[in-house]
């Protein structure tokens, strides 16, 4: 026995340096060493999803991005463009038989009013007649933009992004329903991470939308976006991401359930349920984003060009479909680091 132990006793003292090694690595707090197995498993991961992206052909044709694009801006101006013209595209869509909109985009701010603006203008109000003045007044609900987007908004099946914030600052919009709440000391013990403040849509906008998700995504340690979170916690709501709002409303899942497991005195999220269609998270709701490819390898539509269309199945593509209205406009576009692009357009992380 120690005959056949010395003939082998480089190789096993070889094996059991490597197991020591890797258990030390495993357990040690230096963070130098933490950082680099990090950096390892992110090359690791990197590579294997390069060398099995999907491609064109398997993709789902079922989703697609409507590109407000250069040749969008040259064509209908500048950004940003007035909610008459953003609900012109909603018609659009709608009109190419578009199941699902989901915006990249949140609208925050109130549209100008021109006759509020007349009034308020203290030369205006010395010159003006009480019968002037009284017409302005009533003409203030036929230029309310903001109102006639809202109409456009309740006769769709739209969702609207929204911004969560981690630090504590003063929140401003309104927030959609929560989809899920956590009132009890149990359900408070979800590892979904909780954020203190946030910027929705306007009041008359979110309102008639009904729908919403918010745009936050996650960065690793090396500044790439490889996960994501489809859950976020503001006070005793749940929220979900744009992405899983736009996947509920367009399978009509009226059903929504977080699956978890006990860990210690925490509970964490192991998946969700869309009616009977389950989806894998982590511990704290998120998944890693599935990329198909470089950017535009999904479907890319200009925005420009459905408003230029006014003629019904021109865009055959986006029959029946579930579209995300964002930018890659030079300047408008949110670009990330990708695992398979340095600059990858964030509507295009949405869609996928």
């Amino acid at each position: 026995m120690l005959r056949h132990l010395s003939k082998y006793r480089a190789p096993v003292a070889l094996g059991l340096g490597v197991t020591l090694l890797s258990l030390w690595l495993q357990v040690t707090g230096n963070q130098w060493v933490r950082t680099s197995i990090n950096r390892l498993d992110y090359l690791a991961y990197d590579l294997r999803l390069n060398l099995t992206l999907p491609g064109v052909e398997r993709i789902n044709q079922q989703v697609a991005i409507i590109d407000i694009d250069e040749a969008s801006l040259r064509q209908e101006g500048r950004w940003p463009w007035s909610r008459e013209k953003i609900g012109r595209l909603v018609d659009a869509l709608e009109q190419q038989g578009v199941r699902t909109i989901g915006f990249d985009i949140s609208f925050t701010e109130p549209e100008r009013n021109i006759a509020q603006e007349l009034l308020r203008d203290d030369a205006l109000q010395e010159a003006a007649s009480p019968e002037q003045r009284r017409f302005l007044e009533h003409l203030i609900p036929s230029v309310d933009r903001d109102q006639a987007f809202a109409t456009h908004l309740e006769q769709g099946n739209i969702v609207l992004g929204l911004l969560f914030h981690a630090a504590e600052a003063d929140s401003a919009g309104l927030l959609p329903p929560p989809w899920a709440f956590t009132m009890t000391p149990e359900s408070q013990k979800i590892m979904v991470p909780a954020m203190p403040s946030y910027t929705g849509n306007l009041d008359v906008l979110q309102d008639a939308a009904l729908n919403g998700g918010f745009l936050n995504t996650t960065l690793d340690d090396d500044g790439v976006l490889r996960s994501s979170p489809l859950l976020l916690r503001h006070e005793e709501g749940i929220y979900p991401s744009l992405a899983l709002a736009v996947a509920r409303q367009h399978k009509d899942a009226l059903r929504f359930r977080i699956d978890t497991a006990e860990v210690g005195e925490r509970s964490a999220v192991t998946g969700l349920w869309l009616e009977d269609y389950y989806i894998p998270t982590d511990q704290y709701g998120r998944i890693k984003v599935p990329y198909v490819g470089k950017s535009r390898t999904l479907n890319y539509v200009s925005a420009g060009d459905l408003l230029q269309a006014g003629v019904r199945n021109r865009f055959p593509k986006l029959q029946g479909a579930a579209v995300i209205i964002g930018s890659s406009a030079l300047g408008l576009a949110d670009l990330v680091s990708s695992p398979v692009q340095p600059a990858f357009p964030g509507v295009e992380v949405q869609a996928s």
